[in-house]
């Protein structure tokens, strides 16, 4: 009786990346501290953030300013960020970004727009399962 034949194991297709709708925390103009409003939306941002989540933060400021300026203050605004997920305990893994003047979600020309513009995006990066 001839032995069995063994199959190797299938491959295991890498798992991709996949990230979620970002959220956006919104700032005063040329500050770096979290709003009345922004800390109650980060406090229901916190429930969102899986174990095996890595975040991405973006600062990102309005075109008013110099762009060293702006650099700065959007860099202050991500550690602002990340320094605040941390104090509550969050230990994923964080990448942080930061441009001013850059990747605008709104026209720099009214008040609205340039509050619109004056934020920090938290990216939610999750492995996606793959299922054989």
């Amino acid at each position: 009786m001839p032995a069995p034949e063994i199959k190797p194991a299938p491959a295991v297709a890498p798992r991709p990346a996949v990230e979620r709708v970002p959220i956006s925390i919104h700032f005063d103009f040329a500050a770096a501290e979290l709003t009345k409003a922004g800390l109650a939306q980060l406090e229901q941002v916190l429930p969102l953030i899986r174990d095996g989540d890595s975040l991405r933060i973006q600062g990102r400021t309005d075109a008013q300013g110099s762009t060293k300026f702006n650099d700065r203050l959007a860099r202050q605004r991500a550690d602002v960020m990340a320094a605040w997920l941390r104090q509550r305990g969050v230990k994923n893994p964080m990448e942080i970004e930061a441009q001013g003047r850059c990747c605008y979600v709104a026209s720099n020309d009214s008040d609205e727009g340039r509050a619109a513009n004056r934020r920090v995006e938290i990216h939610f990066i999750s492995i996606k399962e793959v299922h054989p």
